[in-house]
């Protein structure tokens, strides 16, 4: 009968053990992900654009861009996020209507070099993946997975000077 107070004590402790470790590895993850700040442009046509700004300790802004050479195709608002020890990713096409909120991608893998962001709710993309693959430049493939197809686009981008 004893056994079960301490089994108990164990499992809460264990509990909260893994928590906290849980809460600092997003905190350090936000911390080394200071790669990602600047201006990076499609190293093969100029037509894939990124600028990313950290703001604060939790927040990092950004501003995609896709172009035909002249024309703007697609902007979108870009958002790294670190609340409450969750690391969000958000995009909201600049032409969507005012009612229109943010996608969020929830921060599912990581190493030093490479974030990975799901939302498996969202037809495309449902996948963001940031590599880091020199100082001077990342990857960034945008795609979708699901039941029989897959679309993916994978841009090298160059910090720009």
């Amino acid at each position: 009968m004893t056994r079960w107070p301490i089994f108990a004590t164990f499992f809460v402790l264990t509990a909260i053990i893994s928590c906290n470790r849980k809460n600092n590895d997003s905190k350090e993850i936000f911390r080394k992900i200071s790669w990602i700040e600047g201006n990076w442009i499609n190293e093969k046509d100029s037509t894939y654009h990124e600028i990313w700004k950290r703001t604060n300790d939790s927040t990092y802004i950004g501003i995609s861009t896709s172009n035909n050479g002249k024309d703007s195709l697609v902007e979108e608002n870009l958002k790294i996020i670190l609340h409450k020890n969750t690391i969000t990713f958000y995009n909201e096409i600049e032409e969507q209507t005012e009612e229109s909120t943010p996608q969020a991608f929830t921060f599912s893998s990581s190493n030093s070099d490479t974030l990975i962001f799901t939302n498996k709710e969202n037809f495309y993309p449902n996948k963001i993946t940031y590599k880091h693959l020199t100082d001077n430049n990342i990857s960034v493939k945008i795609e979708r997975i699901g039941a029989g197809d897959t679309i993916k686009y994978e841009f090298i981008l160059k910090r720009k000077k």
